[in-house]
């Protein structure tokens, strides 16, 4: 894998205030535990997800990699000779470097807490090496607006990253320019969509709201010969759920900055899910994964697979244990 790289972060003193807030926010759980990784490709815009970054990075003090991804060429060998082939790729990667430092002066300017680092290959397979190698807490990539000409390609290539990925992977609009105000988790009460609350609790900005919500089928018992089933499920769902609220409001603990709620919708769980995202002005959506194995990126049948592609907000996507080699 060709890659080169620079570091461009800067260290600066935090005034005393902002050193207390950040040791009570990392003694909760409530900062990210490593460094961000920033993916930058020719089909996806960036603007939204370097300024998230930037918020993150100085919020938390951690590293933002931002990673240019150059997709090989596919020349014929029998017209382009091996080292020509070498030193046009090494010169496209110091172009794609100078791009992503470029990138960062117009967002940001002086850019404290970031590197960056161009490499040659898929960005979904280059991506999770590098997170691995990096021991990133978190990846970040733009997406397309909705019925923006490039945003099937967006869903697309975002879908092969979570798909390889196995750290959270956050989509975000161009727009963003802000940690986000209002969250909603997909609670199915697997470990990945508990890890998803968490990552998203750790996302919000102070004065927050993180509701999380469960989808339950839309299914008469009684017609099925299980009249019980209803309260049965009820009862547990919501024991569940307070269980869950209980504990992510331990990690809130004195800070008393965000709001937990529960909330129960009905029917197919992505439609419930984005329309509740819609009505209730949401800015992220987080749900968790045990893994999109299907090998079609245009199948639907994975709530994580459908919320990226309707969502007009970020998106959170949490992997399970096992991901894709």
């Amino acid at each position: 894998m060709q890659r080169t790289n620079t570091q461009l972060t800067t260290t600066r003193s935090l005034p005393s205030d902002r050193v207390a807030n950040l040791e009570r926010r990392r003694a909760t759980g409530r900062s990210i535990n490593g460094p961000l990784l920033v993916a930058l490709e020719e089909r996806h815009p960036v603007d939204g997800a370097l300024h998230l970054a930037q918020v993150l990075a100085r919020r938390d003090q951690v590293n933002a990699h931002l990673l240019a991804i150059v997709r090989p060429l596919a020349f014929p060998q029998a017209l382009v000779a091996a080292d020509d082939l070498a030193a046009i790729e090494q010169g496209r990667l110091q172009q794609a470097r100078d791009g992503a430092r470029q990138a960062l002066h117009r967002a940001h300017g002086i850019a404290t807490y970031w590197s960056t680092e161009a490499v040659l290959g898929g960005s979904a397979s280059v991506l999770a090496r590098v997170a691995r190698e990096r021991g990133s807490a978190l990846t970040i990539i733009g997406m397309a607006l909705p019925h923006a000409p490039e945003r099937m390609a967006c869903e697309d290539a975002v879908l092969q990253i979570v798909r390889k990925s196995q750290i959270p992977v956050l989509a975000v609009p161009p727009s963003t320019d802000r940690l986000p105000r209002r969250a909603i988790v997909a609670v199915d009460f697997s470990a990945p969509s508990r890890r998803a609350a968490a990552m998203a609790l750790t996302l919000l900005r102070s004065r927050g709201t993180l509701t999380l919500a469960h989808v339950q089928p839309e299914v008469d018992f009684a017609a099925l010969g299980r009249p019980g089933l209803d309260a049965i499920y009820a009862s547990g769902r919501d024991a569940l759920l307070q269980e869950l609220e209980t504990e992510l409001r331990k990690q809130i603990g004195d800070a008393r900055d965000v709001t937990v709620d529960t909330l129960v919708l009905h029917g197919d769980a992505s439609e419930a899910l984005l329309g509740r995202a819609r009505e209730g002005s949401y800015d992220l959506i987080a749900a968790g994964t045990a893994g999109l194995a299907a090998p079609d990126v245009h199948d639907m049948g994975s709530v994580s697979s459908a919320l990226l592609r309707g969502a007009a907000c970020a998106v959170l996507v949490v992997p399970g244990a096992e991901t894709s080699p």
